[in-house]
Protein backbone atom coordinates (compact mmCIF):
# COMPACT_ATOMS: atom_id res chain seq x y z
CA UNK A 1 0.00 0.00 0.00
CA UNK A 2 1.43 3.48 -0.97
CA UNK A 3 2.26 5.74 1.96
CA UNK A 4 1.26 9.27 1.50
CA UNK A 5 3.41 11.79 3.35
CA UNK A 6 1.78 14.90 4.65
CA UNK A 7 3.33 18.24 3.45
CA UNK A 8 3.34 19.00 7.52
CA UNK A 9 5.23 15.95 8.13
CA UNK A 10 7.85 16.47 5.01
CA UNK A 11 8.50 19.87 6.06
CA UNK A 12 9.22 18.50 9.92
CA UNK A 13 11.22 15.41 8.52
CA UNK A 14 13.55 18.10 6.57
CA UNK A 15 13.46 20.41 9.10
CA UNK A 16 14.90 17.45 11.72
CA UNK A 17 17.58 16.75 9.08
CA UNK A 18 18.97 20.19 8.43
CA UNK A 19 19.15 21.21 11.97
CA UNK A 20 20.68 17.92 13.73
CA UNK A 21 24.32 19.07 12.86
CA UNK A 22 23.42 22.34 14.71
CA UNK A 23 21.60 20.84 17.63
CA UNK A 24 24.69 18.18 17.92
CA UNK A 25 27.13 21.05 17.95
CA UNK A 26 24.61 23.13 20.54
CA UNK A 27 24.90 19.90 22.49
CA UNK A 28 28.43 19.44 22.49
CA UNK A 29 28.50 22.98 23.47
CA UNK A 30 26.89 22.91 26.52
CA UNK A 31 28.40 19.41 27.77
CA UNK A 32 31.85 21.26 27.18
CA UNK A 33 30.68 24.12 28.96
CA UNK A 34 28.61 23.31 32.03
CA UNK A 35 28.35 19.20 32.29
CA UNK A 36 31.33 18.40 32.03
CA UNK A 37 32.69 20.74 34.79
CA UNK A 38 29.79 20.20 36.75
CA UNK A 39 31.18 16.66 36.62
CA UNK A 40 34.75 17.50 37.74
CA UNK A 41 33.65 19.48 40.71
CA UNK A 42 31.31 16.71 41.91
CA UNK A 43 34.50 13.90 41.54
CA UNK A 44 36.75 16.37 43.17
CA UNK A 45 34.61 17.57 46.25
CA UNK A 46 33.76 13.87 46.91
CA UNK A 47 37.31 13.14 47.44
CA UNK A 48 37.83 16.29 50.17
CA UNK A 49 39.11 18.80 47.33
CA UNK A 50 37.67 22.60 47.88
CA UNK A 51 36.39 23.69 44.58
CA UNK A 52 35.90 27.44 43.83
CA UNK A 53 32.53 28.59 42.83
CA UNK A 54 32.21 27.51 39.52
CA UNK A 55 30.34 30.41 37.39
CA UNK A 56 28.81 29.64 33.52
CA UNK A 57 31.32 30.56 30.77
CA UNK A 58 34.24 32.44 32.91
CA UNK A 59 34.97 30.17 35.61
CA UNK A 60 37.17 31.78 38.08
CA UNK A 61 38.91 34.20 35.32
CA UNK A 62 37.92 37.24 36.85
CA UNK A 63 39.40 36.65 40.17
CA UNK A 64 42.40 35.28 38.37
CA UNK A 65 42.96 38.46 36.50
CA UNK A 66 42.18 40.84 39.45
CA UNK A 67 44.81 39.14 41.39
CA UNK A 68 47.32 39.24 38.35
CA UNK A 69 46.61 43.11 37.47
CA UNK A 70 46.56 43.84 41.34
CA UNK A 71 50.09 41.74 41.73
CA UNK A 72 51.74 43.09 38.59
CA UNK A 73 50.75 47.02 39.20
CA UNK A 74 53.60 47.20 41.18
CA UNK A 75 57.40 45.97 41.58
CA UNK A 76 58.19 43.97 44.92
CA UNK A 77 59.13 46.49 47.73
CA UNK A 78 62.65 45.27 47.84
CA UNK A 79 64.88 43.27 46.23
CA UNK A 80 64.36 38.98 47.52
CA UNK A 81 64.40 36.27 46.56
CA UNK A 82 61.34 35.28 47.65
CA UNK A 83 59.46 35.82 44.67
CA UNK A 84 56.76 33.20 44.77
CA UNK A 85 53.86 35.62 45.90
CA UNK A 86 54.51 37.77 43.04
CA UNK A 87 55.52 36.09 40.49
CA UNK A 88 52.33 33.17 40.56
CA UNK A 89 50.18 35.31 43.16
CA UNK A 90 46.64 32.85 42.28
CA UNK A 91 48.49 29.91 43.49
CA UNK A 92 49.82 30.69 46.66
CA UNK A 93 46.64 32.97 47.81
CA UNK A 94 44.10 30.09 46.56
CA UNK A 95 46.74 27.00 48.43
CA UNK A 96 46.87 29.70 51.56
CA UNK A 97 43.22 30.05 52.12
CA UNK A 98 41.61 26.49 50.81
CA UNK A 99 45.18 24.15 51.20
CA UNK A 100 47.19 22.23 48.48
CA UNK A 101 43.80 20.54 47.24
CA UNK A 102 41.99 22.97 45.76
CA UNK A 103 39.84 23.12 42.04
CA UNK A 104 39.42 26.30 40.12
CA UNK A 105 37.79 27.01 36.82
CA UNK A 106 39.78 28.44 33.72
CA UNK A 107 36.35 29.46 32.21
CA UNK A 108 34.91 25.99 31.69
CA UNK A 109 38.11 24.12 32.42
CA UNK A 110 38.72 22.46 35.79
CA UNK A 111 42.29 23.16 37.02
CA UNK A 112 44.16 22.08 40.32
CA UNK A 113 47.43 22.23 41.24
CA UNK A 114 50.45 19.46 41.84
CA UNK A 115 53.71 20.49 43.40
CA UNK A 116 54.55 17.06 45.11
CA UNK A 117 57.89 15.64 43.72
CA UNK A 118 56.44 12.02 43.78
CA UNK A 119 53.25 13.32 41.98
CA UNK A 120 55.07 15.07 39.50
CA UNK A 121 57.53 12.12 38.65
CA UNK A 122 54.49 10.00 38.47
CA UNK A 123 52.52 13.04 35.79
CA UNK A 124 56.17 13.65 33.55
CA UNK A 125 57.75 10.56 34.02
CA UNK A 126 56.58 7.09 35.10
CA UNK A 127 52.87 7.63 33.06
CA UNK A 128 53.53 10.28 31.44
CA UNK A 129 51.34 8.59 28.29
CA UNK A 130 48.54 8.92 30.59
CA UNK A 131 48.97 12.99 30.96
CA UNK A 132 49.47 14.49 27.52
CA UNK A 133 50.54 18.42 27.21
CA UNK A 134 47.54 21.14 27.22
CA UNK A 135 46.51 22.19 23.26
CA UNK A 136 45.87 25.52 22.27
CA UNK A 137 43.17 27.16 23.27
CA UNK A 138 41.46 26.64 19.04
CA UNK A 139 41.14 30.20 19.02
CA UNK A 140 44.85 30.95 20.17
CA UNK A 141 47.47 31.94 17.91
CA UNK A 142 50.19 28.77 16.64
CA UNK A 143 53.65 29.53 18.26
CA UNK A 144 54.53 26.04 18.81
CA UNK A 145 52.32 23.43 17.35
CA UNK A 146 53.83 20.99 14.67
CA UNK A 147 56.46 20.82 17.06
CA UNK A 148 58.77 18.52 19.79
CA UNK A 149 57.37 21.17 22.21
CA UNK A 150 53.49 19.84 22.05
CA UNK A 151 53.13 16.96 20.17
CA UNK A 152 51.86 14.00 21.30
CA UNK A 153 52.39 10.07 20.56
CA UNK A 154 54.06 8.98 17.06
CA UNK A 155 54.24 12.24 15.61
CA UNK A 156 56.11 13.05 19.06
CA UNK A 157 58.63 9.97 19.41
CA UNK A 158 59.40 10.31 15.52
CA UNK A 159 60.34 14.33 15.91
CA UNK A 160 62.08 13.39 19.28
CA UNK A 161 64.37 10.58 17.05
CA UNK A 162 65.47 13.11 14.36
CA UNK A 163 66.22 16.27 16.68
CA UNK A 164 68.16 14.07 18.88
CA UNK A 165 71.35 13.74 17.08
CA UNK A 166 71.40 17.82 16.78
CA UNK A 167 71.98 17.89 20.54
CA UNK A 168 74.76 14.80 20.58
CA UNK A 169 78.02 15.91 22.52
CA UNK A 170 80.29 16.02 19.91
CA UNK A 171 77.70 18.28 18.20
CA UNK A 172 77.32 20.84 21.27
CA UNK A 173 80.98 20.92 21.51
CA UNK A 174 81.51 22.09 18.23
CA UNK A 175 79.14 25.02 18.75
CA UNK A 176 81.32 27.03 21.30
CA UNK A 177 83.66 28.57 18.83
CA UNK A 178 80.46 29.81 17.10
CA UNK A 179 78.80 30.89 20.73
CA UNK A 180 81.87 32.80 22.03
CA UNK A 181 82.55 34.81 18.24
CA UNK A 182 78.72 35.49 19.07
CA UNK A 183 79.50 36.91 22.65
CA UNK A 184 82.34 38.64 21.74
CA UNK A 185 80.01 40.21 18.65
CA UNK A 186 78.01 41.77 21.39
CA UNK A 187 81.07 42.94 23.83
CA UNK A 188 82.10 45.21 20.65
CA UNK A 189 78.58 46.90 20.67
CA UNK A 190 79.41 48.03 24.38
CA UNK A 191 82.50 49.57 23.29
CA UNK A 192 83.32 50.30 26.60
CA UNK A 193 86.82 51.41 27.70
CA UNK A 194 88.68 49.94 30.28
CA UNK A 195 87.81 51.40 33.58
CA UNK A 196 84.55 53.00 32.56
CA UNK A 197 81.20 51.95 33.15
CA UNK A 198 77.55 52.74 32.09
CA UNK A 199 74.06 51.56 32.48
CA UNK A 200 72.73 48.64 30.12
CA UNK A 201 69.64 46.55 29.95
CA UNK A 202 70.98 43.06 30.92
CA UNK A 203 68.16 41.60 29.92
CA UNK A 204 67.80 42.92 26.53
CA UNK A 205 71.42 42.28 25.18
CA UNK A 206 71.13 38.97 26.32
CA UNK A 207 67.62 38.49 24.27
CA UNK A 208 69.71 39.74 21.21
CA UNK A 209 72.96 37.54 21.72
CA UNK A 210 70.49 34.04 22.31
CA UNK A 211 68.76 34.69 19.08
CA UNK A 212 72.06 35.70 17.04
CA UNK A 213 73.60 32.10 18.97
CA UNK A 214 70.45 29.81 18.00
CA UNK A 215 69.99 31.34 14.34
CA UNK A 216 74.03 30.78 13.67
CA UNK A 217 74.04 27.32 15.48
CA UNK A 218 70.54 26.00 14.81
CA UNK A 219 70.25 27.05 11.33
CA UNK A 220 73.20 28.92 10.19
CA UNK A 221 71.76 32.28 9.82
CA UNK A 222 72.64 35.41 11.57
CA UNK A 223 70.54 37.46 14.00
CA UNK A 224 69.78 40.02 10.97
CA UNK A 225 68.83 37.70 9.01
CA UNK A 226 66.55 36.12 11.89
CA UNK A 227 65.47 39.36 13.03
CA UNK A 228 61.89 39.28 11.46
CA UNK A 229 61.52 35.98 12.86
CA UNK A 230 62.19 37.17 16.61
CA UNK A 231 59.83 40.14 16.09
CA UNK A 232 56.83 38.44 14.41
CA UNK A 233 57.15 35.94 17.54
CA UNK A 234 57.21 38.88 20.19
CA UNK A 235 53.98 39.78 18.38
CA UNK A 236 52.79 36.40 18.59
CA UNK A 237 53.43 36.39 22.58
CA UNK A 238 51.76 39.88 23.00
CA UNK A 239 48.73 38.99 20.38
CA UNK A 240 48.29 35.63 22.86
CA UNK A 241 48.74 37.48 26.38
CA UNK A 242 45.30 39.11 24.75
CA UNK A 243 43.66 36.31 23.77
CA UNK A 244 44.46 34.57 26.91
CA UNK A 245 42.39 37.05 28.75
CA UNK A 246 39.23 36.29 26.60
CA UNK A 247 36.62 34.07 27.23
CA UNK A 248 36.76 31.39 24.33
CA UNK A 249 33.41 31.65 22.03
CA UNK A 250 33.69 28.78 19.64
CA UNK A 251 33.84 29.91 16.35
CA UNK A 252 34.60 33.34 16.95
CA UNK A 253 38.40 32.93 15.39
CA UNK A 254 36.56 32.22 11.90
CA UNK A 255 35.28 35.80 12.38
CA UNK A 256 37.51 38.28 9.36
CA UNK A 257 37.65 40.80 12.58
CA UNK A 258 40.96 43.18 12.56
CA UNK A 259 42.32 41.60 14.90
CA UNK A 260 42.23 37.56 13.67
CA UNK A 261 42.90 39.24 10.22
CA UNK A 262 46.39 40.31 11.96
CA UNK A 263 47.30 37.10 13.78
CA UNK A 264 46.28 35.22 10.55
CA UNK A 265 48.88 37.85 8.77
CA UNK A 266 51.88 37.55 11.25
CA UNK A 267 51.41 33.78 11.33
CA UNK A 268 51.85 33.61 7.55
CA UNK A 269 54.95 36.18 7.70
CA UNK A 270 56.18 33.89 9.85
CA UNK A 271 56.19 30.69 7.98
CA UNK A 272 57.18 32.75 4.79
CA UNK A 273 60.61 33.30 6.34
CA UNK A 274 60.98 29.62 7.27
CA UNK A 275 60.16 28.68 3.99
CA UNK A 276 62.85 31.39 2.44
CA UNK A 277 65.29 29.68 4.87
CA UNK A 278 64.21 26.25 3.98
CA UNK A 279 64.76 27.03 0.09
CA UNK A 280 67.68 28.94 0.51
CA UNK A 281 69.34 25.52 2.03
CA UNK A 282 68.10 23.64 -0.92
CA UNK A 283 69.25 25.70 -3.02
CA UNK A 284 72.93 25.38 -1.32
CA UNK A 285 72.36 21.72 -1.02
CA UNK A 286 72.31 21.32 -5.20
CA UNK A 287 76.22 21.83 -5.42
CA UNK A 288 77.06 19.22 -2.69
CA UNK A 289 77.04 15.70 -3.58
CA UNK A 290 77.22 13.32 -0.56
CA UNK A 291 77.55 13.66 2.93
CA UNK A 292 75.65 16.30 5.44
CA UNK A 293 74.05 17.67 1.77
CA UNK A 294 71.83 20.06 3.52
CA UNK A 295 74.07 20.80 6.58
CA UNK A 296 74.68 19.11 9.78
CA UNK A 297 72.93 21.71 11.70
CA UNK A 298 69.33 21.58 13.15
CA UNK A 299 67.80 22.87 10.05
CA UNK A 300 69.97 20.45 8.34
CA UNK A 301 68.89 17.48 10.24
CA UNK A 302 65.04 18.71 9.74
CA UNK A 303 65.32 18.95 5.51
CA UNK A 304 67.29 15.52 5.32
CA UNK A 305 64.29 13.93 7.13
CA UNK A 306 61.82 15.97 4.95
CA UNK A 307 64.01 14.04 2.17
CA UNK A 308 63.67 10.85 3.63
CA UNK A 309 67.41 10.83 3.75
CA UNK A 310 67.77 10.66 7.25
CA UNK A 311 67.72 7.34 9.58
CA UNK A 312 67.01 5.99 13.13
CA UNK A 313 66.69 2.50 14.94
CA UNK A 314 67.20 0.91 11.42
CA UNK A 315 64.17 2.98 9.56
CA UNK A 316 63.81 5.80 7.30
CA UNK A 317 61.98 8.72 8.88
CA UNK A 318 60.66 11.54 7.01
CA UNK A 319 58.42 14.88 8.23
CA UNK A 320 56.89 17.06 5.79
CA UNK A 321 57.13 21.35 5.41
CA UNK A 322 54.75 21.75 8.30
CA UNK A 323 56.94 20.48 10.88
CA UNK A 324 60.30 21.47 9.40
CA UNK A 325 58.18 24.83 10.40
CA UNK A 326 56.96 23.93 13.64
CA UNK A 327 60.13 23.11 14.55
CA UNK A 328 62.33 26.30 13.43
CA UNK A 329 59.35 28.24 15.22
CA UNK A 330 59.74 26.89 18.46
CA UNK A 331 63.65 26.47 18.49
CA UNK A 332 63.78 30.23 17.51
CA UNK A 333 61.02 30.98 20.25
CA UNK A 334 62.53 28.69 23.16
CA UNK A 335 65.94 28.33 22.30
CA UNK A 336 66.58 31.55 22.98
CA UNK A 337 63.72 33.09 25.37
CA UNK A 338 65.34 29.88 28.21
CA UNK A 339 68.71 31.14 27.67
CA UNK A 340 67.99 35.11 28.08
CA UNK A 341 65.56 34.39 31.21
CA UNK A 342 68.50 32.56 33.06
CA UNK A 343 71.43 34.50 31.89
CA UNK A 344 69.47 37.98 32.78
CA UNK A 345 68.25 35.94 36.33
CA UNK A 346 71.82 35.27 37.02
CA UNK A 347 73.33 37.91 36.27
CA UNK A 348 70.81 40.10 38.39
CA UNK A 349 71.75 37.18 41.57
CA UNK A 350 75.71 37.70 40.54
CA UNK A 351 75.09 41.68 41.03
CA UNK A 352 73.08 41.63 44.08
CA UNK A 353 75.64 39.38 45.42
CA UNK A 354 78.88 40.61 44.76
CA UNK A 355 80.78 37.94 46.93
CA UNK A 356 80.14 35.43 44.26
CA UNK A 357 80.62 37.34 41.76
CA UNK A 358 84.36 37.81 42.77
CA UNK A 359 84.69 34.00 43.30
CA UNK A 360 83.57 33.02 39.92
CA UNK A 361 85.30 35.76 38.11
CA UNK A 362 88.62 34.50 39.84
CA UNK A 363 88.08 30.67 38.79
CA UNK A 364 87.42 31.73 35.12
CA UNK A 365 90.56 34.07 34.77
CA UNK A 366 92.37 31.24 36.74
CA UNK A 367 91.04 28.76 33.96
CA UNK A 368 90.46 30.68 30.91
CA UNK A 369 92.90 33.76 31.34
CA UNK A 370 92.40 37.51 31.74
CA UNK A 371 90.33 37.53 27.94
CA UNK A 372 91.24 34.08 25.86
CA UNK A 373 87.74 33.02 24.53
CA UNK A 374 86.30 30.10 26.71
CA UNK A 375 87.14 26.26 25.55
CA UNK A 376 85.32 23.04 25.73
CA UNK A 377 87.88 22.00 27.89
CA UNK A 378 87.88 25.21 29.92
CA UNK A 379 84.24 25.15 30.77
CA UNK A 380 84.82 21.51 32.14
CA UNK A 381 86.02 22.82 34.31
CA UNK A 382 83.84 25.39 35.48
CA UNK A 383 82.49 24.05 38.76
CA UNK A 384 81.56 27.60 40.95
CA UNK A 385 80.00 28.39 37.57
CA UNK A 386 77.92 25.48 37.11
CA UNK A 387 76.98 25.89 40.96
CA UNK A 388 75.67 29.55 40.68
CA UNK A 389 73.87 28.72 36.93
CA UNK A 390 72.01 25.90 38.88
CA UNK A 391 70.90 28.04 41.74
CA UNK A 392 69.80 30.44 39.62
CA UNK A 393 67.61 27.80 37.96
CA UNK A 394 66.25 27.23 41.30
CA UNK A 395 65.12 30.72 42.61
CA UNK A 396 64.53 31.96 38.93
CA UNK A 397 63.19 28.73 36.84
CA UNK A 398 62.32 29.95 33.55
CA UNK A 399 59.45 27.12 32.97
CA UNK A 400 57.93 28.31 36.67
CA UNK A 401 55.30 26.25 35.57
CA UNK A 402 53.80 23.19 33.75
CA UNK A 403 50.67 22.06 32.67
CA UNK A 404 49.37 18.46 31.59
CA UNK A 405 45.58 17.59 30.73
CA UNK A 406 44.13 14.39 31.44
CA UNK A 407 42.05 12.36 28.44
CA UNK A 408 40.20 10.09 30.35
CA UNK A 409 39.29 9.54 33.90
CA UNK A 410 42.47 8.56 35.47
CA UNK A 411 44.22 7.93 39.17
CA UNK A 412 47.05 9.75 40.45
CA UNK A 413 48.19 7.81 43.73
CA UNK A 414 44.41 7.49 45.40
CA UNK A 415 42.96 10.34 43.37
CA UNK A 416 40.92 10.31 40.49
CA UNK A 417 41.53 12.99 38.11
CA UNK A 418 38.51 13.71 36.10
CA UNK A 419 38.54 13.81 32.42
CA UNK A 420 39.34 17.05 30.57
CA UNK A 421 41.53 18.40 34.23
CA UNK A 422 44.18 20.43 33.66
CA UNK A 423 46.80 19.50 35.67
CA UNK A 424 49.17 23.13 36.84
CA UNK A 425 52.72 21.76 37.89
CA UNK A 426 54.02 24.94 39.82
CA UNK A 427 57.74 24.21 39.32
CA UNK A 428 58.81 27.96 41.02
CA UNK A 429 56.72 26.75 44.16
CA UNK A 430 58.68 23.48 44.70
CA UNK A 431 61.79 25.25 44.22
CA UNK A 432 61.12 27.53 46.90
CA UNK A 433 59.37 24.97 49.28
CA UNK A 434 61.37 24.74 52.47
CA UNK A 435 60.45 21.22 52.82
CA UNK A 436 62.85 20.07 50.16
CA UNK A 437 65.61 23.01 50.60
CA UNK A 438 65.45 23.39 53.63
CA UNK A 439 65.13 26.90 56.18
CA UNK A 440 67.56 28.96 53.69
CA UNK A 441 65.11 27.88 50.80
CA UNK A 442 64.93 31.91 49.71
CA UNK A 443 68.46 32.69 49.91
CA UNK A 444 71.07 32.40 47.17
CA UNK A 445 73.14 29.70 48.10
CA UNK A 446 75.24 27.79 45.39
CA UNK A 447 77.10 25.50 47.49
CA UNK A 448 74.20 23.78 47.87
CA UNK A 449 74.68 22.59 44.66
CA UNK A 450 78.72 21.72 45.03
CA UNK A 451 78.15 17.81 45.54
CA UNK A 452 75.97 17.77 42.56
CA UNK A 453 72.38 18.35 41.87
CA UNK A 454 71.65 14.74 43.29
CA UNK A 455 72.46 15.81 47.01
CA UNK A 456 71.58 19.39 46.95
CA UNK A 457 67.67 18.84 48.00
CA UNK A 458 66.12 16.84 50.54
CA UNK A 459 63.59 15.21 48.07
CA UNK A 460 64.95 13.21 44.97
CA UNK A 461 63.30 14.90 42.04
CA UNK A 462 62.59 18.59 43.58
CA UNK A 463 65.09 20.09 41.30
CA UNK A 464 63.42 20.15 37.61
CA UNK A 465 64.17 23.78 35.85
CA UNK A 466 63.97 21.50 32.53
CA UNK A 467 60.92 19.02 32.87
CA UNK A 468 61.49 15.37 33.65
CA UNK A 469 61.16 12.31 32.02
CA UNK A 470 60.95 11.19 28.06
CA UNK A 471 60.09 14.61 27.45
CA UNK A 472 62.96 16.17 29.22
CA UNK A 473 63.68 19.70 27.76
CA UNK A 474 66.11 18.60 24.54
CA UNK A 475 67.71 21.54 24.66
CA UNK A 476 68.95 21.71 28.28
CA UNK A 477 72.15 20.78 27.60
CA UNK A 478 72.44 23.80 24.72
CA UNK A 479 71.18 26.05 27.51
CA UNK A 480 73.74 25.35 30.15
CA UNK A 481 76.80 25.27 27.65
CA UNK A 482 75.53 28.43 26.22
CA UNK A 483 75.08 30.01 29.78
CA UNK A 484 78.62 29.24 30.85
CA UNK A 485 79.84 30.43 27.49
CA UNK A 486 78.54 34.19 28.36
CA UNK A 487 79.18 34.14 32.02
CA UNK A 488 82.70 33.09 31.65
CA UNK A 489 83.24 35.74 28.61
CA UNK A 490 81.21 38.62 30.47
CA UNK A 491 82.96 38.28 34.17
CA UNK A 492 86.80 38.14 32.39
CA UNK A 493 86.28 41.84 31.11
CA UNK A 494 83.24 43.22 33.32
CA UNK A 495 81.96 43.76 36.58
CA UNK A 496 78.26 43.82 37.58
CA UNK A 497 76.55 46.39 39.67
CA UNK A 498 72.63 46.58 40.23
CA UNK A 499 71.41 49.78 38.86
CA UNK A 500 69.61 52.64 41.13
CA UNK A 501 66.64 52.51 38.26
CA UNK A 502 66.24 48.14 38.91
CA UNK A 503 62.58 47.62 39.78
CA UNK A 504 62.07 43.72 41.64
CA UNK A 505 59.47 42.32 39.09
CA UNK A 506 59.38 38.52 38.22
CA UNK A 507 56.24 37.61 36.30
CA UNK A 508 55.49 34.85 34.33
CA UNK A 509 54.91 35.09 30.40
CA UNK A 510 55.47 31.93 28.98
CA UNK A 511 58.89 32.43 31.05
CA UNK A 512 59.64 33.67 34.51
CA UNK A 513 60.83 37.08 33.12
CA UNK A 514 61.93 40.59 34.82
CA UNK A 515 58.49 43.02 33.82
CA UNK A 516 60.82 45.76 34.34
CA UNK A 517 64.16 44.88 32.38
CA UNK A 518 67.65 44.49 34.38
CA UNK A 519 69.03 47.24 34.10
CA UNK A 520 72.72 46.66 35.83
CA UNK A 521 75.67 49.29 36.06
CA UNK A 522 78.38 47.33 34.06
CA UNK A 523 82.03 48.34 34.15
CA UNK A 524 84.88 47.74 32.00
CA UNK A 525 87.68 46.43 34.15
Amino acid sequence: MEVMWSTDVLIAVLLIVATSPLLYSLWGIFNMMWLTPRRAKRIFEAQGFTCLPFRFLFGNLPELGSIMLETHSRPMSHISHDIGRHAFPYYYRWTEQYGDRCVYFHGSEARTFLSNPVQLKEVLSTKFSQYPRLLRRPDMVNIVDDAVLQLDGERWALHRRILNPGFFVEKLKAMVPTMAACTMDMLERWNLPMGESREVDVAQEFRTLSADIIANTAFGSSYKEGIQIFELQQEQLRLALRISRTIYIPGKRFLPTSFNRHCWKVEKQIAEVICQMINKRLLESSTVDSGDRYGNDLLGLLISAMKNESTGNGKKMTIGITDIIGECKTFFLAGHETTATLLSWTFFLLAVHSEWQERVREEVQAVCGLSNPPTVDALNQLKLAAMVLNESLRLYPPAAVMTRKTNRDTKLGKITIPEGTVLMLPILAMHHDARYWGPDVNEFRPERFSDGIGKACRVPGAFMPFSLGPRVCIGQAFTFLEAKVVLSALLQRYRFQVSPEYKHSPVYMLTLQPQYGVPLVVERI
